[in-house]
């Protein structure tokens, strides 16, 4: 019988169970959904500590961040999507330009337009 080698994560000195970052990734949309974003950016940020996040994960991030009010992190997760080339292209966009406007980074609306 032989056993089967699986993927493991490590972080500095800690080994990150198989499934422990889809979890993590899970309860954040999961209190995303239910309008609970100090708990889903909680939850994404540690499961983005021991891997990048996918479109799906990252998009939900950055609109939990902006119900928080982050604006420089929403940003910076908006352009991580542009760089990925997301298919949430007009949405992420909306929500960039939206940011942008918040900080008051108007050059950045225009030269966008």
């Amino acid at each position: 019988m032989t056993k089967r080698k699986r993927h493991v994560i490590k972080h500095d000195n800690i080994v990150v169970f198989p499934g422990a970052v889809q979890t993590l990734i899970r309860e954040g949309h999961m209190y995303a959904e239910n309008y609970q974003y100090e708990e889903a950016v909680a939850s994404f940020e540690k499961a983005f500590l021991y891997e990048d996040g996918d479109e799906m994960a990252l998009s939900a991030y950055a609109y939990a961040l902006y119900e928080l009010k982050a604006y420089d992190k929403v940003k910076n997760v908006c352009e991580q999507l542009f760089a990925m080339g997301t298919t949430l292209y007009v949405e992420v966009m909306e929500l960039y330009v939206t940011v942008c406007m918040q900080l008051k980074e108007y050059h950045q609306v225009e030269s966008l337009i």
